[in-house]
Formats: C-alpha cells, sequence, structure tokens
C-alpha cells in the first residue's frame, strides 16, 4: 500500500499514463495502482508529453535554477537537458513528431510582452520559431489542419473569467488558407486545444465548471464530453484516441469510445521529503519582538513559533501550540509579568492570549470579541492595559489579567493606527485616515473619562504619535508644511520632502522644548554646572499625571530643526528622541520583495540640540518601559543597546557589551504538513476578511473552505500547496487573487545562462553561429543593451562566433550551454568579422536577460515607424505599466514627443499599478495660448501639452490600471480606443498580508466603480471604439495593424481638427506714445 498523491500534468501514450506529483514524474497506466517514480529532481517538474512512439517523455524542468526542456528516455531510465534558454513560463505543447518536440517559451520576449511557439529537434538540438505570432498552445490534425490557442491558461486562477485575455483558438485548414477564428461566442477561456480523430478537443468553463468539449474545425457542432460538476477539468492531453486530465488532485482517464470518465485509483511510495519535519533558522522568519521592562528578556515571533527568552545568556522556552497554530506581536506587559500575543488559530482566527511569565502558561483573553485580523498591540505603561487595532477600522482596549474589553473607536474610511500610550496610561492617541478630508488626525481617549476627543488639526497627515516621558509633550510625525522641489526634467514640481517631526505642549504651562534646553545649557555653563545636583536623586518618583488642555492647543506646536522627509517612526526617552529616517532617493528597484534596506535610526538630543545618526539600516526598533534599553532590527539581526550611548558600528559580539543577540539559540523545528493546515485556513480567512463586499459576491464562501480542505492531506509540497491556494481563491472568480513566494524546500543551485542580445543563426558545416541581428538598446543601464554594440567590439549582422572561452561548437544548443552561470559576468568570445581573413578574440560582459533591451528596442522601432509613416505630424509614446516604471517611460518619450501634431499613446501589455490618473491628468490639458520671445521662440501654454488629436492603443494583455487608463481614456474622450478589449481586472490590492513561511497572499479589496458601466469592467474589461485584430499571417509578415489604425486615424482626426497654430506676426500690440494734437 503506497500514500494518495496530489496528482496533476497527466500524458498519455496507448496504456501508459505519467503524471506529476512530489514534484516528480511518475508512471502509471489506465488501470491505476502503485505508481513508479521516474525522476529525483532538484527542483520542479511541469507539463511532461509522451513522444508519439511511447520510447521517451518530454518535460520542464528547474534544475538549473531555470525553466528549461529535458528529455527522459522509458527504455534506460536516462534523461538529458535539451535547452538551455530559460523558457520562463513556458511548457511543452505536444509533438510534431517522433524528432520534434512543440514547446512555448518567452526566452525571446521583452518585459511583459508575450511569448512563441517553437519547434525543437531532439537529434539536431535546432529550435525553430513557429511563425504564428504570440501563443501558448498547438496542435497539428491531418490534412495539414493547425489550431493554435492564444492566452490560453489553466482556469483554476480565475475561474468564470470573460476579460479580454480570455483563450482563444485560431484554425488554419491547409497551408493555401489564413487562420480563422473559431468558437467567438464563448465568451470563457479555452484552452488545450487538441486533435482527435478530425475534432478539437478543448476545456472551456462556459458553463460554470471547466469540462471537455469538442468541436469541428469550422466551429461547428460543439459537444461536452465530461461532465464534472464540482472540480474543474485540467490538463487535457491525448494520444489521439483517448483522453487524460486532471481534477481536483486526481487524474482521469476518459474512454472515448464509451464516452466515460473514470478515475484512475493511484498511489505513489514516497518519502515525502518536503512534508517532514525539518529545522529552519528562527532569523530568516523572524516577525514581531518585544523587549521587556529592563531588557533582559525578548519574547519574539518566528514562523509563526512564539520564544520567550533571556537576551544575551541562557535557554529560550518556546511557548504555546506549534505548527498548528501560528503566533504574532508578542508583547510584554510594563511589569514584566507576562506578555500578550495574537494567536491565528487552526481555523484561521484571530484570538488574544495572555502568557504569564513565571511558569509560561497561556489562556485566551477576550474570547467574546471576534477581532478580525489583529493589526497592532500597545501595552500601557502602568496597568495591564493593551490597546488593539485591526483590519476593521476598530481601536480595541483589553486588561490583561482582568479580563475586561471596551471598544474605543470605529470607523469606515480607514484603519487604527499607531496606538501609543501616555506615561501614566490614562491617555491613549492613536491616528486613522479620513477619506472625506484626505486628512490623518491624531486622536485622544481619556481612560478614566471614556471619551475621544481630536486632539490637533492636521494640515494634510499627523501621525506616529509619542508621549514624552514626563507626559508634558507629545511627539509626532507630520505633513504640514508643502515645500516642493523642481523637477530636473521638465518643468514640474513635487514634494519628495514632506514630512517632519514635530512637538506640541500639552499644557499652557509646558515651555518650549527647545528654547527651555538652550536655557539649561547656558545655566549649567555659568555656575560650572551646580544646577545638575539640582536634579533627582536616582530612585525619586513624583507621581505623574498626564493633563492635556485644549484650548489653543493648535498654536503650541512646534518643528523640531531637521529636514524634510523620510520619517517613520518615533520613540522618545529623558532628553531625547530616537526615530527612524528613510533615505529619499529615485525608484529603481521596483520588486515586490526587496532585502536592500534604506532606513537608518537616528536621535535629537535637546540637550545638545542636533540630529545625530544612532544606527545605520534598521528596520524597526523598541525601547524599554523604563525608557533605559533599546530592541532595535538591523537586516535581520535583534540588537539590545542602551539609550545612553551611540552602539559601535561594524561590530559582531553576541554579549551585552556589543548588543548583538543570538537568535540560533532558539532551534526551530517545523512541520509542514500542520504549517499548511494552518496556512490554508489563514489564507481562506483572510479572504472573508478582506474581499469588497462583504456578501463576497455570492459566493458560499464557508462552503470553499470545506470543498477544498480535504485535498491537504494528499499535498506533499510546497508547489503542490500553492496549487491548492491558487484553485481555492480562484473560486472567487475575482481579479488579483494571487498567492506567491513562501519557503520552497527543493532549491536548486541557481546557474543562469548568459544572454549576448543577439539573433544567430546556427551554421552546422561551419560549426559556427552567424551574427544575424544585434538588438540595440541603452547601453548607459544594466543588461539594457547588447554587449556587442559596446565598446572595443562593433559586431554586426554576418559576423560569426567560433568559440565561447576557448570552447569551440558541436551542435546548435552549445553556445548556450558554454553560456551557462556566466550570466552578469564576462566571457571570451571568438570573433570572426564578415569579409576578414583572421578571428579575434574579444572580452564582452554579458547579460542577465534581454527582457530591457528588447522592450526599448520595439518602443523605438515603433517610435520611428510613426514618424516615418506620419511624415513628421505625429509622436509615440508607449506605457509598460502604471507604476513607478510606467511613469518613467511616460515622461521619457511624452516631453518630447507631445511637440508633435498628434500623439499616439499606446498602453498595450500594460501591467497595471496606480498612476493612471496622474497621467490622465496631463493628457487632458489643451492648449490656451503661445508664450512668443524674441530669441527663444515659441512654447505652447500650458507647458508639455498635446496641441492636436490623440489616439490611444491597447490589447487584451493591457490590464488592472492599465483597464482604467483604457476605460477613462473613452470616458473623457480624449480620442479613440484601437484594439482589442482588455483584460478586466480592476478590484485592487495592496499586498500587506504575510503567511507564516513568508508566502504572500492578496485579496481583493479595493473594486472599481464607472458611471457609465458601474461595476462592468471587472471580469469583461474595456471595449476598443474600433476594435482591430492582429492575425496569425500578421505577425508572420511583421505587421502591426492595430498601429496602422491607430496612425490613420490619427491623421484622419488631424485633417478635420488641426493643432492651433496662429499667426503670431499679426496683431502685435502698438505701444508708441500717441502724438499730442
Amino acid at each position: 500500500m503506497g500514500q494518495i498523491g496530489y496528482y496533476y500534468g497527466a500524458t498519455i501514450c496507448n496504456e501508459k499514463i505519467a503524471f506529476v506529483s512530489d514534484n516528480d514524474l511518475w508512471l502509471t497506466d489506465i488501470n491505476g495502482g502503485v505508481a513508479h517514480r521516474l525522476t529525483s529532481n532538484q527542483g520542479t517538474v511541469t507539463t511532461p508529453n509522451f513522444s508519439p512512439d511511447g520510447n521517451h517523455i518530454a518535460y520542464v524542468a528547474t534544475d538549473s535554477g531555470q525553466s528549461d526542456m529535458y528529455l527522459l528516455s522509458l527504455f534506460s531510465g536516462e534523461w538529458k537537458r535539451l535547452t538551455f534558454l530559460n523558457i520562463g513560463f513556458g511548457r511543452i505543447t505536444g509533438w510534431k513528431n517522433n524528432d520534434v518536440i512543440l514547446f512555448y517559451s518567452t526566452h525571446e520576449s521583452m518585459v511583459r510582452g508575450p511569448g512563441y511557439l517553437y519547434e525543437l529537434n531532439i537529434k539536431t538540438s535546432d529550435v525553430k520559431k513557429i511563425e504564428v505570432g504570440p501563443a501558448n498552445r498547438i496542435s497539428f490534425g491531418n490534412d495539414g489542419l493547425i489550431v493554435i490557442g492564444r492566452n490560453c491558461k489553466d482556469s483554476i486562477y480565475w475561474k468564470r473569467y470573460q476579460g479580454g485575455t480570455v483563450g482563444v483558438l485560431w484554425v488554419k485548414a491547409n497551408k493555401e488558407v489564413k487562420f480563422k477564428r473559431i468558437l467567438k461566442d464563448i465568451r470563457h477561456n479555452l484552452t488545450d486545444p487538441t486533435f482527435i480523430k478530425g475534432r478539437i478537443f478543448f476545456i472551456s468553463d462556459h458553463e460554470g465548471i471547466s469540462n471537455v468539449y469538442s468541436v469541428k474545425p469550422d466551429g461547428r457542432s460543439i459537444k461536452r464530453h465530461t461532465h464534472h460538476d464540482e472540480y474543474y477539468v485540467r490538463g487535457l492531453s491525448s494520444d489521439g484516441e483517448n483522453i487524460v486530465y486532471s481534477s481536483g488532485p486526481d487524474i482521469y482517464y476518459h474512454d472515448l469510445a464509451k464516452g466515460e470518465s473514470i478515475k484512475i485509483e493511484i498511489t505513489i511510495s514516497t518519502s515525502g521529503i518536503e512534508k517532514n519535519p525539518r529545522y529552519v533558522l528562527v532569523n530568516d522568519f523572524l516577525e514581531d519582538y518585544s523587549i521587556n521592562y529592563d531588557g533582559s528578556e525578548l519574547a519574539f515571533s518566528s514562523r509563526g513559533r512564539l520564544f520567550k527568552m533571556p537576551t544575551w545568556v541562557g535557554a529560550p522556552f518556546v511557548l504555546g501550540r506549534t505548527d498548528e497554530v501560528r503566533y504574532k506581536l508578542p508583547t510584554w506587559l510594563h511589569d514584566g509579568k507576562g506578555l500578550v500575543c495574537s494567536v491565528t488559530n487552526d481555523v484561521g482566527v484571530d484570538e488574544l492570549n495572555y502568557v504569564k511569565a513565571e511558569d509560561r502558561s497561556i489562556k485566551r483573553i477576550a474570547s467574546k470579541i471576534d477581532f478580525g485580523k489583529i493589526m497592532e498591540i500597545a501595552s500601557s505603561p502602568e496597568d495591564n492595559w493593551v490597546a488593539i487595532t485591526n483590519n476593521r477600522n476598530e481601536l480595541w482596549l483589553v486588561h490583561a489579567t482582568r479580563n475586561i474589553t471596551l471598544r474605543v473607536d470605529k470607523n469606515d474610511t480607514g484603519r487604527m493606527n499607531n496606538p501609543s500610550w501616555s506615561p501614566d496610561g490614562n491617555w491613549l492617541a492613536y491616528t486613522f485616515f479620513e477619506i472625506q478630508s484626505g486628512k490623518v488626525r491624531i486622536w485622544v481617549y481619556n481612560l478614566k473619562s471614556k471619551k475621544k476627543q481630536i486632539l490637533l488639526e492636521p494640515v494634510r497627515y499627523d501621525y506616529d504619535p509619542v508621549f514624552s516621558p514626563d507626559g508634558k509633550y507629545l511627539y509626532f510625525i507630520g505633513i504640514r508644511e508643502f515645500v516642493p522641489n523642481y523637477n530636473e526634467t521638465h518643468f514640474d514640481l513635487g514634494f519628495p520632502f514632506a514630512s517632519r517631526l514635530y512637538v506640541v505642549s500639552l499644557t499652557k504651562e509646558a515651555e518650549n522644548p527647545f528654547y527651555k534646553n538652550l536655557i539649561m545649557i547656558a545655566e549649567d555653563e555659568e555656575d560650572g554646572g551646580k544646577n545638575k545636583n539640582n536634579k533627582k536623586k536616582k530612585g525619586e518618583k513624583d507621581e505623574l499625571i498626564v493633563k492635556i488642555d485644549f484650548d489653543g492647543i493648535d498654536n503650541r506646536v512646534y518643528a523640531f530643526p531637521v529636514d524634510h522627509g523620510g520619517y517613520k517612526k518615533i520613540a522618545a526617552v529623558d532628553g531625547k528622541i530616537f526615530y527612524l529616517k528613510k533615505r529619499i532617493a529615485p525608484i529603481i528597484n521596483q520588486e515586490w520583495r526587496s532585502n536592500e534596506s534604506n532606513m537608518s535610526l537616528y536621535q535629537f538630543s535637546f540637550d545638545e540640540m542636533k540630529e545625530e545618526l544612532f544606527h545605520k539600516n534598521v528596520e524597526g526598533f523598541e525601547i524599554s518601559f523604563n525608557y533605559k534599553k533599546m530592541l532595535l532590527d538591523s537586516e535581520k539581526r535583534l540588537r539590545v543597546i542602551s539609550v545612553d550611548s551611540k552602539p559601535k558600528p561594524d561590530t559582531e559580539g553576541y554579549n551585552k557589551k556589543e548588543g548583538w543577540v543570538d537568535l540560533e539559540r532558539a532551534k526551530l523545528r517545523i512541520d509542514p504538513a500542520l504549517e499548511w493546515k494552518q496556512m490554508y485556513s489563514e489564507a481562506w480567512l483572510l479572504q472573508k476578511e478582506h474581499f469588497w463586499t462583504k456578501d463576497m459576491s455570492k459566493i458560499e464562501w464557508d462552503d470553499i473552505y470545506h470543498k477544498y480542505r480535504p485535498f491537504l492531506e494528499r499535498v506533499h509540497t510546497r508547489k503542490e500547496m500553492s496549487d491548492l491556494l491558487w484553485e481555492m481563491q480562484g473560486e472567487l472568480g475575482t481579479s488579483h487573487c494571487y498567492e506567491f513566494f513562501g519557503d520552497y524546500y527543493k532549491k536548486p543551485p541557481f546557474n543562469p545562462v548568459a544572454k549576448l542580445g543577439v539573433g544567430l543563426k546556427w551554421i552546422a558545416k561551419e560549426k559556427t553561429f552567424e551574427i544575424v541581428t544585434i538588438h540595440k538598446g541603452d547601453s548607459w543601464l544594466k543588461d539594457g543593451d547588447s554587449p556587442l554594440n559596446g565598446m572595443g567590439t562593433a559586431l554586426k549582422p554576418r559576423d560569426k562566433i567560433l568559440e565561447v572561452d576557448g570552447i569551440g561548437f558541436k551542435t546548435s544548443n552549445c553556445i548556450h550551454r558554454l553560456l551557462e552561470n556566466k550570466a552578469g559576468s564576462s566571457v571570451n568570445l571568438l570573433i570572426k568579422k564578415n569579409q576578414k581573413k583572421n578571428a579575434q578574440y574579444i572580452h564582452v560582459p554579458t547579460l542577465m536577460g534581454e527582457e530591457k533591451l528588447r522592450y526599448r528596442e520595439w518602443v523605438e522601432k515603433n517610435k520611428q515607424y510613426v514618424h516615418v509613416k506620419s511624415k513628421g505630424k505625429l509622436g509615440y509614446v508607449h506605457i509598460p505599466d502604471m507604476g513607478a516604471r510606467g511613469y518613467a517611460e511616460f515622461y521619457r518619450h511624452y516631453i518630447t514627443e507631445c511637440g508633435f501634431d498628434g500623439l499616439i499613446i499606446d498602453v498595450r501589455f500594460n501591467g497595471g499599478g496606480h498612476v493612471s490618473c496622474h497621467l490622465l491628468k496631463i493628457l487632458a490639458q489643451k492648449v490656451l495660448g503661445f508664450d512668443q520671445s524674441r530669441w527663444s521662440g515659441v512654447e505652447a501654454y500650458p507647458h508639455n501639452v498635446v496641441n492636436g488629436p490623440m489616439v490611444a492603443i491597447t490589447n487584451e494583455q493591457a490590464g488592472s490600471d492599465g483597464d482604467i487608463f483604457s476605460h477613462s481614456f473613452k470616458m473623457m474622450r480624449l480620442g479613440k480606443l484601437i484594439g482589442k478589449r482588455t483584460w478586466g481586472g480592476v478590484i485592487g490590492i495592496d499586498g500587506k498580508y504575510m503567511l507564516k513561511d513568508g508566502t504572500i497572499t492578496t485579496q481583493p479589496e479595493y473594486s472599481f466603480w464607472f458611471k457609465d458601466v458601474k461595476w462592468g469592467v471587472e471580469n469583461y474589461g474595456t471595449d476598443p471604439d474600433i476594435e482591430v485584430e492582429i492575425t496569425p499571417e500578421d505577425y508572420r509578415t511583421g505587421l502591426d495593424p492595430q498601429l496602422d489604425r491607430a496612425i490613420e486615424e490619427c491623421l484622419k482626426d488631424l485633417k478635420k481638427n488641426p493643432p492651433l497654430k496662429p499667426d503670431l506676426t499679426k496683431d502685435r500690440p502698438n505701444l508708441r506714445a500717441l502724438k499730442l494734437k
């Protein structure tokens, strides 16, 4: 007896069936039983495909750290690597014959550009592009029949999807006719087209649940073959006689003759290494941390586990249950006798727990309160009250030992943030964003009177309030001064330096803290420091009562004498404040996750009246309740130091002197199987808590939880867990339900293949590669241009490459193999230039990828084409996304291209973001007049405005904020919209939540309503004014009919409505004085 696994990716030949499970290939037959393991890979395996004779299986694997194709012999069991291309999200699509594999790859794509279909000859290693344009599925039938699929995808990721990027099928009957799109009336996704006995079989969910259908090549006579009504059918494969596919985690065999689908009962014998318990490093998964009253003990959570330990010496204690729950936000109480933490239980619900420090006992508190997702916990300095903020815009007070709960505040516009206690424990300050006013205000709540009140009237934002230790002042970060700076690129201003530190005196009697300390310094200098003797002796303590005089408080706000910009968090001790400051810099690294830290910790001393860098590279920090110690987080390490003296940089000691805490004293043992159950529940609950409408768009979400949870028992790998999360979240039928990152146990070595930015042709007779094209981009940017264009090389098409690093070539994939593990370094190339007798060595740097330079080449080619075809009348701008990169690309071109008589704005392949409203504001401006000077010519007013018609081009790959831009461009009547219907995903996300192993799941939280179509853009897209298809024939011949039509329409509009160009030589003012009569 084996185990029941999680099965997908099946392929069939005769009665043999291969499939993927436990990240490897397995072999069984239509009768099932115990499967035989075929591979034991370092990476993951996808899309296996039998050769027609059944002797080989081609598949995609990541054993080198990138995706490439491999071939397995079923006779010998040996495998070999077929490609060194990095095919990205590619896949095996089938076999043309026993020697030629068909595959889809993105290795020749630009940034966010489409991928293409290729043929690979397994004997010669030759790779040939199939000239049908962007497509990711292909199947050959009899008599020259071909079907290709564009945008085909696994429907589980967005179930019931009907937007512009649905998979579509194109059929070509023979060499003499053109491709024709079929099944246009089906608005849902079509995928996996396969010729079987003269019909095209495919998968679609247009009847609610995806099933297998077939149709004649002309699109008539559609027929459903399978009848699944619970789980989606995925991964259709056929040997020409019968079909296999998966549904849920099972493999099904469909007998075409009988019309029956049979679940194949399969078991596998596996150690399930990824599922087995193992140890991981605490530092790698450090989440939250807290320091006790005097800094002698720490509490922290790592990967959902809760630890308590002495700061420098001694063994840690593991608190609470283990992997079936997740502990977060451990927070010491003021006296160090206990701590409070959030616990996400085994069904994903957040609870509040109290941990008694002495015996480490744990009990649930405030058990009657449904908190939603707990965001922050702040302990009172004088009693066992804690303040709780949550995702539901609520602020709660909970007494940890008396089990008293109070809801302090709730609003409908923004989450409560920054709860901060006064030193006497009677006041709680907090903030939240008000959509109506566009402001963030500081509120205060009095624990005795049970009343809340606005503390200050902000100019824009006031946030992160912190009381001074003596209770006389409140420090905060604010945006109260609008201090712009001029752009260097064009005439405009922005506010990159806005935030600043402020202080407000809570009573009228409190002195200006800056002026007060200057007087004290002067007095100390006069009497030789004798005033220091008047200070309270150690141990003396007056009863502290914090009072707030609200009358005139807005006139008692002062700014710290520090620069503007970048402030993130404040903490106060006697005589100084600490704060994080982020270095304001250009946005270059735009990845979701970056390990680069650009925040440092500063201090401002009231005695010395100056700012000073305290510690570099700090992500967070906390001050002990006695105001003597600081716990800081620096580059995944914790450090506990005195607040009185600046720590030495570049020290490594795990001791009290240096302050570094050896977290590896805590040994973190995880049980992935239990973790995955907790993660599943939390991911499900995050959707329930944050989905934009409470009714979950009529989805029975509780039923979905129970529908997929049993499959957890069959999951053996983190990849299978990812697949399950995608399918569960896909039931929402909504955009932006993503899952990515996470702790993947199998991590193959990363040996990327270097790129040279060239197109090559293999000359078999000479065993050389001839340069066909050299791509051109931005030579001043990393990976921005082909190194063969660079200094000291100057190669051209028809030049030849003979060797790489002294090694010659034998087959057509040799050059890629010799460039493996050399990306981002340099190589020696033996070059023979055309019409030169002798070869020479050149030394060139290599690229990590070609996406950037291919994108730049495509844009520049389009721009030049528009200029030439319009005879210099039209400009061209492409916007690749609506983030910082797209914003930069827009301005890179717009400030020069807007000077033409008309403008084409291209948002095809736009990846979305959030800046569409800014770009639309610019495009909506009209020329109102002109600025005439004697020596500097004429300039339109406003500056940088299109003085003529505009046309926008969009396509099915433009999505999210690309959808919004396209639809708004039409609504604002800025010009015609040309191309194809857009993606149709306009429910936004922010990616704030992380599961315990580092996985990020996103929740569709911010839905979009338009005044013309209401909610209609989501799961539909926006229709162009003029639809223009790019057919396979257009791609093959290099045509872009969408761009051509945009030029045509813009020139027509230009003729009807020419730009404003007055004769400024006429009617000039006559300022000569009149002569007296």
